[in-house]
């Protein structure tokens, strides 16, 4: 059943493709996506207003419009094969096709990691898998008790999909593909802008071979990551910015950049530094439409964006007191030193994350001179007000999933602006116009959100928005070949990511994987990639609540604490199994059931306690202490 929402896309694709076969595929894609988006949105808050999110609820839901897309396309069956021939139209040239080949290994490989290892990124199992478990469990979206605040007020986008296919399979089988599905429609959404700009063959394969060999993209593709997510929703509103004003049906293109900008909202705030100067650009692309034509489309994008995102909003507003900021996130990621020199300060070091090389003394030098800039402007490096987590300093190049840089990214974009910006015949095209886009969302990101060691990830959306200027301007400057081998370059050199990604590795690699391969090693163990020191541990207690048949775990866990391999441990969600925290004193502390009488408590930081709310010690583990009813209470 896991297989529904993909069946309902490309039912999608096939009805969009119908209705106009003149369409570019990645447009297709994209529209494809975005109509996607909107229905998990809308399945995922119906259902849970009535508690309803069942593996059968969710199954129907997606069934709804299977069977009606279906029937659709099944009384127009004649035009449906000539229309998808007509759109997906593979390249005359071989050396096009042969590099279309080569990026398609990508999203193959990826899947395979994919499929084969658990979710085990840290911030997985923190707060984006525990959030889905316990709203399996309560069959809802509804926020709830939490030593981990995060697990509500953090946007939901990302996992309301996860939550699909975790209830359809019955577990975390599947749930990397909704990060490997944002990689996928990115590629395809890089290429359909770069032929949006103007730009003929071959930059459509040159931006999708940039855009998939990005190291941090195929890191993120095998995890549930969602930087990922929050690129493609910006590549689907700058693709439907740009169609405003050369379209058919600019009213329908400014509704549909309103549902990017709305999803895009919905799954992470660092979608809104690039909305901003995309909505600049939208509305200077509608001057010249009537008033009476142009208005009501602003308002139903306007419209789209408020109403993808209320259910979330009214929920933390209950709970927290406002819709965004979650209690102290604003306090923790937003930049408190607003001026010229933190704005320097931020977009030198957020791009000093992607320069490391393997060369410790050129790391060493490039560090030296970040240091000596900011003592020359007057601004500590480190300085806390611009400073969330971490110390600066450049690192070599790295797999690990939370610093990798993309330093050949980086050089090859750098070029390309030059190139575009400079040269005489794209200047003018809207390739430029897009570049000055993306760079000021880019610097309005260094100045609304704090720098921090492992903010590289956060920048995955800038690379991809990248990709279809830096196909155009290869595609541009060197011959047909010499494009070839750039794409080439890049998907060779992307090999290292590919196979060695830290915790999920194809191929181990030295220094790099502390694991062993996905291809041998069990998924238990590969869940504890990231904290190792926690298996023994987790799995002592969860061995012995399963002995004694307890249904009730209560949690006390410190903040930063990998909650979900207990989840996948206990087997749970299950009927006869209930897990909730019992917190105090913190925001979501009062949502708590005073009737959930818990007959074992696995506490963290419960040092010298003995009894805990009645049950005895059974078990202390490496700092975790379990509390459990004996076999005759």
């Amino acid at each position: 059943m896991a297989s529904l929402p993909a069946i309902s896309f490309l039912l999608t694709v096939a009805v969009l493709t119908v209705l106009d076969p003149h369409r570019h595929p990645g447009r297709v894609i994209l529209r494809a996506v975005l109509v996607t988006g909107v229905w998990v949105v809308v399945v995922t808050e119906g259902l849970s207003l009535v508690g309803g999110v069942t593996q059968a609820a969710v199954a129907a839901a997606w069934l709804l419009p299977i069977l009606a897309m279906a029937g659709w396309l099944a009384a127009r069956r004649r035009s449906v094969a000539s229309a998808l021939r007509q759109c997906f139209v593979l390249p005359e040239k071989r050396g096009q096709r042969a590099l279309w080949a080569g990026i398609a290994l990508i999203p193959l490989v990826t899947a395979v990691v994919g499929a084969l290892a658990p979710p085990n990124t840290w911030d997985s199992l923190n707060y984006h898998m525990p959030r889905v478990a316990h709203w399996a469990q309560q069959r809802s979206i509804d926020f709830f008790p939490t030593g981990i605040e995060v697990q509500n007020s953090r946007t939901p986008f990302a996992e309301y999909a996860v939550l699909h296919l975790y209830v359809l399979s019955g577990g975390d089988r599947w749930v990397n593909f909704v990060a490997w599905s944002a990689m996928v429609g990115s590629i395809a959404g890089a290429a359909a802008l770069a032929r949006q700009f103007g730009f003929g063959r071959p930059a459509p394969v040159l931006a999708a071979a940039y855009a998939a060999s990005i190291p941090m993209g195929i890191i993120q593709a095998t995890s549930t990551m969602t930087d990922a997510v929050v690129a493609l929703w910006l590549v689907a509103a700058a693709s439907e910015v740009l169609e405003i004003e050369g379209g058919h049906t600019p009213a329908m293109a400014l509704f549909f950049a309103g549902v990017a900008a709305g999803l895009a909202v919905l799954t992470k705030p660092t979608a809104v530094p690039y909305l901003l100067p995309l909505g600049l650009l939208a509305l200077a692309r509608i001057r010249g439409l009537p008033v009476r034509r142009a208005a009501p489309a602003v308002a139903a994008g306007v419209a789209a964006v408020l109403v993808l995102n209320l259910g979330h909003w009214t929920r933390s507003v209950r709970v927290y007191g406002d819709p965004v900021s979650g209690g102290d996130q604003l306090s923790v990621h937003g930049n408190q030193a607003t001026g010229a020199r933190g704005l320097v300060s931020n977009v030198v070091r957020n791009l000093g994350l992607h320069v490391g090389t393997p060369l410790p003394h050129v790391n060493k030098a490039l560090t030296i001179g970040i240091l000596r800039l900011h003592e020359w402007i007057g601004i500590d490096p480190n300085d806390p007000r611009t400073t969330a987590h971490g110390r600066f300093e450049v690192d070599e190049t790295t797999t690990n999933e939370d610093k990798t840089g993309n330093l050949v990214h980086l050089l090859v974009a750098s070029a390309a602006s030059i190139s575009v910006l400079t040269g005489r015949t794209t200047r003018r095209m809207p390739a430029s116009g897009h570049l000055v886009v993306v760079a000021a969302g880019f610097v309005l990101f260094c100045w609304i959100f704090k720098w921090q060691i492992f903010g590289s990830r956060y920048h995955l959306p800038f690379f991809v928005l990248l990709a279809p200027v830096v196909g155009g301007a290869i595609a541009r400057g060197l011959s047909a070949r010499g494009g070839l081998v750039v794409g080439w370059t890049l998907l060779i050199g992307a090999v290292p990511w590919l196979v060695g990604t830290g915790p999920r590795p194809l191929l181990p690699l030295p220094g790099e994987s502390r694991v062993e391969s996905v291809l041998t090693g069990s998924r238990s163990r590969l869940l504890f990639a990231n904290g190792p020191y926690l298996l023994e541990p987790y799995r002592a207690m969860t061995e012995e609540i399963l002995r004694v048949g307890c249904g009730g775990v209560g949690l006390s866990l410190l903040g930063n604490e990998a909650e979900y391999p207990l989840w996948a441990l206990l087997r749970a969600p299950r009927q006869d199994l209930r897990i909730e925290w019992i917190v105090a004193g913190s925001p979501s502390a009062r949502l708590r059931d005073r009737n959930f009488a818990p007959c074992a408590v696995i506490c963290e930081g419960c040092a010298e306690q003995e009894v805990f709310g009645g049950l005895p010690l059974v078990r202390v583990v490496d700092g975790f202490r379990l509390f459990l009813a004996t076999e005759g209470e």
